[in-house]
């Protein structure tokens, strides 16, 4: 549909579907949505936080974290939603966007004055950071590769197809739309889930915790290691106004049992449990991500 006019001239109005949902979705298909979008590879490396953060220490700070996380979500939400309420026609603000109105409606003329350029700064760090996680996505990927091309000789180059993937890859993270958004990271989901379940029950199953050296708290100049760690696994923010945008009812999106805060929940317990029994399971010698501890001559 045509761009139409609005009090904020940013704003850019669109169609009633979008993201591309042939319908709204419900509470359960939103939920699912949202735990895929959190849900990815920074999990992996739970274990390793723990390490640099102790048994006792790391769960707490990881509570911490996800909570402060949580917040920032209800306030952009918030935000979101008085946009939308105070256009004269209907708006979808995307996430610069919901920035740049913010500073824009302030009492401050010089956060008016630089209201756009917050809107900027924060396109291009959602951009860093997303590009970041392709990377991390990229380096775990090749270093298998690599192994099994050592295995079976292979002469090919394979880091230069993967290098080929790598923007097609990125851009794939900025899909706000969800009905091409998922067949596209279908296959990773399936991979990533089949992940998490092969860590937690090869160090279920095989957990001797008086093999290994476990600390209940750390030496403080290895908690920068922990949060880096940590923020860097709570991804999933620019999906965040899309789907509740999406909703059937908006209004179970924030509410004190919505997608929001159960979603927070299922990852707070989620990645909690990847992190203490990948910890306890390997203890200091656990690596970055707790897939490459898996025994190789096993068939994992």
């Amino acid at each position: 549909m045509d761009i139409q006019e609005t009090t904020r001239p940013f704003l850019v109005v669109r169609g009633a579907n979008v993201t591309g949902v042939k319908k709204p979705t419900n509470y359960v298909e939103t939920l699912i949505h949202a735990i895929k979008a959190y849900v990815g590879s920074g999990i992996f490396a739970m274990g390793a936080a723990l390490m640099n953060s102790g048994m006792l220490l790391g769960p707490v700070l990881l509570l911490i974290i996800a909570l402060i996380n949580l917040h920032c979500q209800h306030l952009l939400i918030k935000a979101c939603v008085k946009i939308a309420e105070k256009e004269t026609v209907p708006v979808l603000p995307s996430f610069a966007e919901t920035v740049q109105y913010t500073f824009e409606d302030s009492n401050s003329e010089w956060l008016k004055k630089h209201s756009k350029a917050f809107g900027i700064i924060t396109d291009v760090f959602i951009i860093a950071a997303e590009y970041g996680f392709c990377v991390v996505y990229f380096i775990f990927v090749s270093k298998h590769l690599g192994e099994i091309a050592e295995a079976y000789n292979w002469k090919q180059d394979y880091r230069v197809i993967l290098a080929i993937i790598l923007f097609p890859m990125w851009l794939s993270t900025f899909l706000g739309n969800l009905k091409l958004l998922t067949p596209v990271s279908l296959i990773a989901n399936i991979i990533m889930w089949i992940g998490i379940a092969l860590v937690l029950y090869y160090s279920v199953a095989n957990l001797d915790i008086t093999t290994t050296k476990r600390n209940l708290i750390s030496h403080p100049e290895k908690l920068p290691l922990f949060f880096g760690m940590v923020l860097f696994a709570f991804e999933g923010i620019t999906f965040i106004i899309p789907l509740q945008m999406e909703m059937k009812e908006p209004r179970f999106f924030t509410s004190p049992c919505g997608i929001l805060n159960v979603t927070m929940v299922v990852i707070i317990i989620l990645y909690s449990l990847v992190g203490i029994f990948a910890y306890l399971m390997w203890g200091d010698k656990v690596k970055g991500s707790a897939f490459l501890n898996l025994p190789q001559d096993e068939g994992y």
